[in-house]
């Protein structure tokens, strides 16, 4: 019974700031402080291995350098077959303030 399989997948292809405002222009204005997937810290070029089915979890915190409306934050696997993606919903963020959001991104099942 093949009940675990590894599913590896780098920070570049993880974690995006994604402006939706109507216009989107010019690059977001933000200091990603920490990515934290199952309670480790990424840095660059960081790559995990995660259970099939499992469900982990993603802390991101980051500070706002301007008033900023309507964002989303997105983490996504690429590079699997079918889109693997989270969201959070949208929200606004107040110059000098510290933000963390929580997302939760469920692993494929080998299939």
């Amino acid at each position: 019974m093949n009940t675990k399989a590894i599913l590896g997948f780098m920070l570049a292809s993880l974690i995006a700031l994604v402006a939706v405002s109507s216009v989107m222009a010019g690059t977001l204005n933000v200091n990603l402080n920490s990515v934290e997937v199952n309670d480790v810290v990424l840095g660059s070029g960081t790559t995990l291995a995660g259970t099939v089915s499992e469900t982990v979890p993603i802390v991101v915190k980051f500070t706002a350098l301007e008033d900023l409306q309507d964002l989303k934050l997105t983490a996504w696997i690429d590079g699997y077959k079918s889109a693997i993606s989270t969201s959070t919903s949208r929200f606004n963020t107040v110059n000098a303030s510290d933000y963390i959001k929580r997302l939760s991104l469920t692993l494929p099942s080998v299939n």
